[in-house]
């Protein structure tokens, strides 16, 4: 006070709802900007038997098409009647280190986005098992989640259930973070595997 500055609230303990509900009271859809354009979008041809979120990380190489394959997963999602939310996390050197993605899934509107204890967590590559061991993420790992791992790589201390397979020496670099999802989706169920198809086209 003496400096002429003022005592205020350093923090508040009052609750507010999530960003994703605020932002959609303030702005309704029924009066959101429609264009002439004509656009169908992705349109749901399936139907998930899925009852509950779940929270899958993908983490490999930089050039090795990780979040291409986390789209497609997103894509067979919309397809079969879900919500859907992707983040992308990459180092500012584009093309070498690793390459995440963190994708959401469920049956319900999705309003944050962001992945505590994951579900399913896939790594393909020293790269993305380096980055995770560096977020801690592999020690938020329980009994209920699944890790799929490129054989090549390490097993981590974990309570996670894990399932090795040599996707890299199989299919290559490119097609393992791809391929390791597929067989997540059949494993899991958690939507047809079918739908996958059309989306890995």
């Amino acid at each position: 006070e003496e400096q002429g500055q003022e005592f205020g609230i350093l923090s508040s303990a009052t609750s507010r709802a999530e960003f994703g509900v605020l932002y959609a009271d303030k702005n309704p859809r029924d009066q959101a900007y429609a264009s002439e354009k004509k656009d169908d979008g992705i349109l749901p041809q399936y139907q998930s038997t899925l009852k509950q979120q779940v929270g899958i990380v993908v983490a490999g190489s930089a050039g090795e098409r990780v979040q291409s394959a986390a789209k497609k997963l997103c894509e067979a999602a919309v397809v079969s009647n879900l919500h859907c939310t992707q983040k992308n996390d990459n180092p500012v050197t584009q093309g070498s280190g690793f390459s995440l993605a963190e994708v959401i899934i469920s049956p319900n509107e999705i309003f944050y986005t962001g992945i505590e204890t994951p579900d399913a967590v896939i790594v393909v590559s020293e790269d993305g098992m380096n980055e995770l061991h560096e977020k801690h993420l592999l020690d938020r790992l329980t009994k209920s989640t699944v890790l799929i791992l490129d054989s090549s790589l390490m097993k981590p201390h974990t309570e996670a259930n894990i399932i090795e397979y040599p996707y890299r020496k199989e299919f290559g670099g490119a097609k393992a973070a791809m391929k390791a999802m597929e067989f997540y989706v059949k494993q899991s169920g958690v939507f047809p595997v079918e739908a996958l198809s059309p989306a890995s086209g």
